[in-house]
């Protein structure tokens, strides 16, 4: 690990309660508390350190951290990560999902995306700071046409790509043990949860996204700035607009997920197993 001096060494304790040495170089990062708790459950020979629970997935060194929700959690629980040794983070999570033309998208299907439309408020911040290190993202032209409209919000948006080698190989894990419920997809980030209009996803559809979140565009920008491997593996729990899935309109229980993340596990297991092959 790179020294760190005193601020950095203050930065890590004072979001993470604990130093910088107590993080292993792989961390997956949820941010929504059940989707964590499940995550320890699988870990072999588990401590937890501060707000760091430390184990073993496949016989890996493992830390997992939650986020907690929105991009600008997102970004310090990055800012800490690159003040320890962190080498790689996957966002292992929950994301709503769109039905689109191109690709059938259900309750429980595991998305791992492409790249991500950075329609928060964090990223702009640092796009300007980091421009000239983010050589792999590109800005266009905002998916939401009543915000070009209006002239509000981000008129023009980044797209934010995770680290490739990474995704791919998450990609070609899960779809070896799961061919019909994992499928790759672009994603838009978002801060309005509760701001999901119909206007607002048939925007979306016509850009051909496949799922909403809040966190992984920030992720992957930080990521490239960084110097941190970077993707995430979202299982969809909502489906906004729908019937009978909309996490806003409908009044049904939430459907229990909990096989989901295992899978989703499983399949980061795999492939991080194969990455540190790689290496």
């Amino acid at each position: 690990m790179t020294d760190l001096n005193q601020a950095d060494r203050k930065i890590v304790r004072m979001f993470l309660n604990t130093n910088p040495e107590c993080l292993n170089d792989i961390v997956i990062v949820p941010a929504v508390k059940s989707v964590l708790n499940t995550i320890v459950s699988q870990l072999q020979s588990r401590s937890k350190l501060g707000k760091i629970i430390n184990g073993k997935i496949n016989g890996l060194d493992i830390s997992v951290l939650g986020s907690n929700i929105g991009a600008p959690n997102m970004a310090i629980t990055m800012e800490c990560l690159k003040r320890c040794a962190c080498k790689i983070v996957v966002r292992l999570d929950y994301c709503g999902g769109i039905q689109n033309e191109d690709q059938s998208i259900s309750i429980g299907d595991i998305i791992i995306p492409r790249l991500a439309y950075a329609d928060e408020g964090t990223s702009p911040h640092y796009f300007l700071k980091y421009n000239k290190f983010l050589s792999s993202s590109q800005l266009v032209a905002n998916p939401h046409e009543n915000m070009i409209k209006h002239h509000l919000g981000n008129q023009k948006i980044v797209l934010a790509k995770p680290n490739l080698k990474l995704m791919e190989t998450l990609l070609a894990e899960g779809k070896n043990v799961y061919p019909i419920e994992v499928k790759s997809g672009d994603i838009l980030t978002t801060d309005a949860l509760f701001c999901e209009s119909l206007e607002f996803l048939e925007s979306l559809k016509k850009a051909g996204i496949h799922a909403i979140d809040m966190e992984s565009s920030i992720l992957f920008l930080l990521g490239e700035a960084f110097s941190i491997r970077t993707a995430a593996i979202l299982i969809v729990s909502d489906m906004p607009g729908s019937k009978k899935h909309d996490l806003i309109s409908n009044g049904d229980t939430i459907p229990d997920l909990i096989n989901q993340i295992k899978k989703s596990i499983e399949i980061v297991g795999n492939a991080l197993l194969k990455i540190d092959r790689m290496k």
